[in-house]
């Protein structure tokens, strides 16, 4: 069994002080979110121990991990590598993927 786990890499906002988001909801100019180290979401780290404790167990399957973005998701698609999966892709692109489901759809399914 062949199993894709796609994910965003994003900026972790939560590092940000309460100072830069006030900056940004009066319309400031606030820090700028690029420059914070990205975060692999709670539901897609979920899934990635999911999968490896169900190949652990025995179900035979083959494991790829893939983002969409910059060389800001490189890190999160080596600690896959090191944990299990046997391929890592990054689809680069400077597009913005926010409310872009047909988008990132075409890209996968041209990698595929």
């Amino acid at each position: 069994m062949n199993i894709l786990l796609a994910f965003k890499a994003e900026p972790d906002a939560g590092m940000l002080a309460e100072k830069e988001w006030q900056a940004a909801a009066q319309g400031k100019s606030g820090t700028d979110i690029l420059l914070l180290r990205s975060l692999l979401g709670a539901d897609e780290q979920a899934a990635a121990a999911l999968l490896l404790a169900q190949r652990k167990n025995g179900t035979p399957m083959s494991l790829t991990a893939l983002s969409m973005g910059d060389e800001r998701a490189l890190h999160w698609l080596r600690y896959l590598m090191a944990l299990g999966f046997e391929e890592a892709v990054l689809l680069e692109t400077a597009a913005d993927l926010r409310f872009a489901p047909e988008f990132v759809a075409r890209h996968i399914a041209e990698w595929q």
